[in-house]
């Protein structure tokens, strides 16, 4: 079997056509209603949360939220409490496209689970959880056993 591979292919083919239609639809990328999803569930995040929520290094998010503060989705703010801290929060306009983009996501979950069972759905996002949780981990192991030969 051939997983890497085909996470690989879901994971384009996922990401390419959320992307045609959220911009079509919102003027908004998938990993921009990420972000708006994180700060609608919990605003005013430091952008390093965020950047570790999404698991994407510090400068490509900083890239990210300057195009969507060009776009009036968030605000940055520096924290009263550290000055090298930028927080970031969502705006109406955001709030406005997160809660749309959820409605579509809620049923593309339906649609993308709805030919397998209850329990091979609970099994699917075991699997899914466990690639995110532990991908470093595992990745490193094979770099490891790859240098021991």
């Amino acid at each position: 079997m051939r997983v890497y591979h085909l996470i690989n292919l879901a994971h384009a083919s996922l990401f390419k056509a959320t992307n045609r239609v959220l911009r079509q639809d919102e003027g908004v990328s998938a990993i921009q209603s990420a972000v708006l999803f994180i700060l609608l569930s919990d605003d005013g995040q430091p952008a390093s949360h965020i950047a570790r929520e999404l698991k994407m290094e510090k400068s490509s998010l900083t890239t990210l939220i300057d195009r969507m503060e060009k776009l009036n989705l968030v605000r940055r703010e520096k924290c009263s409490t550290d000055g090298r801290v930028s927080n970031v929060f969502i705006s109406d306009a955001g709030k406005s496209i997160a809660s749309r983009v959820a409605k579509s996501t809620y049923q593309a979950n339906k649609l993308l689970l709805s030919p397998f069972s209850p329990s091979d759905q609970k099994v699917i996002e075991q699997f899914l959880r466990y690639i995110s949780d532990n991908s470093e981990k595992i990745i490193q192991s094979i770099s490891a056993n790859n240098d021991k030969q």
